[in-house]
């Protein structure tokens, strides 16, 4: 259904349905600027398409392949499946609606960030602060990746950052939780699923069981039926392992029921069972895994050409820059120096061009850098500790230290800063929390204010926001708070209704949003909480949102 919904008073516009066909409704030059959180695509194509319940797979000009559009991808997100966001013919529908000189900021995933940018490339724009600004301006260039097929994409990309060219925009977050796979864990579960099928009986009583839970969760009648099935027949087949005793974790990020906390909360602790192995070929393998805990990702910046000079541009548009100044990095005092170099700021054997004079002009906050940081004790506790200028500088010492280097000059005078602690806090923090969420069941919720440094950025007061993959909306809410409108795209019906929950929700006080992140849960698998009980709590959480 390609509906039309407006939130407060027209600022922010929700077109509902796939962003393919709604980015056709929009008019060409309309919006000042993207910023996004598209689908990651992390799961193996290969794993997607060769599923048994995988959508046909529909080639059209420009894709990367033959992807099956709507296979399950991260987490079993549909929409997490396919190959939408690296298709260049996307990206050309979004280059249409932009205007002149417009950015686009865009999330990835570390494994996936190739395939994303170069399709980015390919469709007009440049990749802005990053090696692919270079590659996008070369049609030889271009050609060369086009050429290429995907492995050899993706290898040639990965040399460029094993070179440490460049760099793009990154987030890096300490709340991420590992997404590998126990090797150990697997051999397990392989060999099981070997036993099971070589005892026809046991297969037969084991699919039977697995679908009457199957329909069951479907109902939202009970949960976790099909994991205590599965246990119950390792524990018969002897897969099962020992048990080793329970561990305690504290403000977990990988249970899903304990996101909702309101900001500087912790989640709740939580006991869990540990077993051994329960094989001895999955012994052998203990500890072994697939991949590292994901600790930031990389965002694409790119803009659409502008029609001549940023000046030209920007006064005909009111787009082409970034906006430095209001994205400044909070210091404890005013920072910089606004005075000229020496000699005009010549390289020469006498200055270097580094030289300074004139009057100090103190610039307040520090200067964007193109990493974020969510403030998470992990994230500042990787940065070393580093001490601002603790001694006041007169000028007038003498600099033959560095003449090799550098060539001799004359230091500039100023006061000492007198500042400690982590090199953090050289770069912006977003950190999120409850609000953010706000009971949403989406896997990928991005920090309100994250996405709010990031359209204050790339778009000025009063400018239009495009979101065509909108999620929960939190870009519209960060538009809101900027001063911006906004367009959100978004196909899932069940995020609809969360990004119509966060709208009517952005003006409301504490503890109206604590409650509309707060549901009532039922206790299941018990004799005493039949389905009556279970409709009774639902129809209660139900009434909770009606007058949030």
């Amino acid at each position: 259904m390609n509906a039309s919904t407006e939130f407060l008073d027209g600022r922010i516009t929700l077109l509902s349905g796939d962003c393919f066909a709604r980015l056709d409704d929009i008019p060409e030059g309309s919006a000042d600027a993207v910023v996004c959180d598209p689908p990651y695509h992390l799961t193996s194509i290969v794993n997607r398409f060769g599923a048994e319940d995988a959508a046909p797979a529909t080639p059209k000009e420009g894709s990367a392949g033959a992807y099956a559009r709507a296979s399950a991808g991260f987490m079993g997100k549909t929409w997490d499946g396919g190959d939408i966001a690296f298709r260049p013919d996307l990206w050309a529908k979004v280059l249409r609606v932009l205007k002149p000189g417009g950015y686009v900021v865009a999330f990835s995933g570390t494994r996936t960030y190739h395939d994303m940018a170069v399709a980015i490339a390919r469709a007009g724009f440049e990749v802005r602060d990053n090696i692919l600004n270079m590659l996008a301006s070369d049609t030889a260039v271009v050609q060369f990746l086009e050429s290429l097929s995907p492995a050899q994409v993706e290898a040639f990309f990965r040399c460029i950052e094993d070179s440490q060219f460049g760099g793009m925009l990154a987030w890096c977050y300490g709340t991420g939780f590992p997404k590998s796979h126990s090797v150990s864990k697997g051999i397990d579960d392989h060999l099981f699923r070997q036993w099971v099928d070589e005892n026809p009986a046991i297969r037969a009583r084991h699919d039977r069981l697995i679908k009457w839970a199957k329909s069951r969760d479907k109902r939202g009648v009970s949960t976790g039926l099909r994991g205590r099935i599965e246990t119950a027949f390792k524990r018969l087949g002897d897969f099962r392992g020992q048990f080793l005793g329970k561990e305690t974790l504290v403000n977990d990020m990988r249970n899903s029921a304990l996101l909702n906390v309101a900001k500087g909360e912790e989640r709740p602790a939580y006991d869990r069972d540990i077993y051994s192995t329960g094989t001895p070929e999955a012994a052998e393998w203990e500890g072994w895994g697939t991949a590292l805990k994901p600790a930031w990702e990389p965002i694409c910046l790119a803009r659409k050409p502008m029609i001549s000079t940023v000046a030209a541009n920007t006064l005909a548009h009111g787009t082409g820059g970034l906006n430095v100044d209001a994205c400044r990095i909070d210091a404890e005092k005013a920072t910089g120096w606004g005075g000229k170099a020496s000699g005009g700021g010549t390289w020469t054997d006498e200055n270097s061009g580094l030289c300074k004079d004139g009057a100090a002009r103190p610039v307040q906050g520090r200067y964007p850098a193109n990493i974020i940081t969510d403030g998470s004790a992990e994230v500042e506790a990787a940065f070393p500790d580093a001490n601002g200028a603790q001694g006041r500088v007169s000028g007038q010492e003498a600099s033959a230290s560095t003449k090799n280097t550098h060539g001799e000059y004359k230091r500039a005078a100023s006061e000492p800063r007198g500042d400690a602690g982590s090199a953090v806090r050289f770069f912006y923090s977003a950190k999120a929390d409850g609000d953010d969420r706000l009971g949403s069941k989406h896997p990928t919720v991005k920090p309100v204010d994250l996405m709010r440094w990031l359209v204050r950025l790339v778009c000025r007061k009063g400018g239009t926001v495009l979101d065509p993959f909108a999620g929960t909306g939190t870009t519209g809410e960060a538009a809101f708070w900027e001063g911006c409108n906004a367009i959100l795209i978004e196909r899932e019906e069940e995020y609809q209704r969360d990004i119509a929950k966060r709208m009517s929700l952005v003006l409301a006080g504490p503890e109206t949003k604590k409650r509309a992140r707060t549901e009532i849960e039922p206790a299941e698998g018990l004799p005493l909480f039949g389905e009556d009980t279970v409709a009774h709590v639902s129809k209660i959480n139900a009434r909770e949102k009606l007058f949030a």
